[in-house]
């Protein structure tokens, strides 16, 4: 068993929010979506909302640092199969 396996999954009861695309960067099909990975319905861009509201704070400085810059999104919510799916690629 990996270290990391060993630690607890505890759900918090947070929920899953879509990033809003508008507001970052962000490929389309993302790209685990464009390798065959099973989201199914799910989307890929999925985050807790406390996370959201974190990179709309990032998202906020970066801008008095770099006006037109946005933080590009790359990964967000990921299923098991996902997971497993990445695993045996």
């Amino acid at each position: 068993m990996k270290p990391y396996q060993q630690i607890p999954i505890v759900e918090c009861g947070e929920p899953l929010i879509p990033i809003p695309l508008e507001q970052f960067a962000a490929r389309t099909p993302h790209p685990y979506q464009k390798l065959g990975a099973p989201y199914g319905k799910a989307s890929p861009y999925y985050l807790r909302q406390s996370v959201i509201e974190a990179l709309f704070v990032a998202q906020s400085q970066l801008q008095q640092q770099h006006p037109g810059w946005r933080i590009q999104i790359f990964d967000g919510y990921r299923p098991v199969e996902v997971q497993q799916f990445m695993v045996d690629q």
